[in-house]
Order: C-alpha cells, then sequence, then structure tokens
C-alpha cells in the first residue's frame, strides 16, 4: 500500500504530493522472509596459506621484474635489434640474401633470449 502525503506549497518545490510505502502493515517477519540470507564460506587455513603464499610468489615475480628492468644488456637489445634489421635488409637490397637470412637468423635468436631474462 502506498501512503499519499499532500504537502504545502512552501514545502513543495516540484511535486506537490508525495508517495511513501505503508510500512504498518509489514511485519518483520514478512521483511525478513524477502531478504535472502547470504551464504558465508569460511576458508580453512590450508586455503589461506595457499593464497598468502601465491600473494608471496607474485611479489617476488614483481622484485625479479624489476631488478631485469635496471640491467644495462637488456636495456640495449631493442636497439642492436633495430640495428641488426636495418643491416638485414640492406644485405636483402644488396642482393646478398645468405647474410639476410644469417642475421635474420641471429635476431631471432636474441629476442627469444630477451623473453627468456
Amino acid at each position: 500500500m502506498l501512503r499519499l502525503e499532500m504537502l504545502s506549497p512552501s514545502e513543495s518545490k516540484s511535486w506537490p504530493i508525495r508517495l511513501w510505502p505503508d510500512l504498518t502493515s509489514l511485519s518483520y517477519n514478512s521483511l525478513m522472509a524477502t531478504m535472502t540470507k547470504r551464504a558465508y564460506n569460511r576458508r580453512t587455513s590450508e586455503q589461506i596459506i595457499a593464497d598468502l603464499e601465491a600473494q608471496i610468489a607474485l611479489q617476488r615475480e614483481k622484485i625479479e621484474a624489476k631488478t631485469k628492468a635496471n640491467d644495462p644488456v637488456l636495456k640495449e637489445i631493442p636497439k642492436v635489434r633495430r640495428q641488426l634489421r636495418k643491416f638485414a635488409q640492406l644485405a636483402a637490397d644488396g642482393s646478398r640474401t645468405d647474410i639476410s637470412n644469417s642475421v635474420t637468423a641471429f635476431i631471432t635468436s636474441l629476442e627469444r633470449m630477451y623473453k627468456k631474462s
């Protein structure tokens, strides 16, 4: 049921009528029957330990990634790769496909080593 409430012109800005739900006919039991109870799933201590170990491993990986990023050799690899690609293209344009293929194979192995580290 909705209850109708009339407002005076001084109280109302845009609506002269307010509709309120009639809460007098509702009881506590009827309200609780409509609400669903949450299902909590309590974790065991083994699950908590496993989750914490996974978080520790993730943090260790992040720390290792930061230390690898500071390696000066790894910082130079993209520059070397660009120069080698230019050289391979120059060799291919100069009809030296043997050199171009060798350089391309070296670039591929260099990229694999870069991704591993």
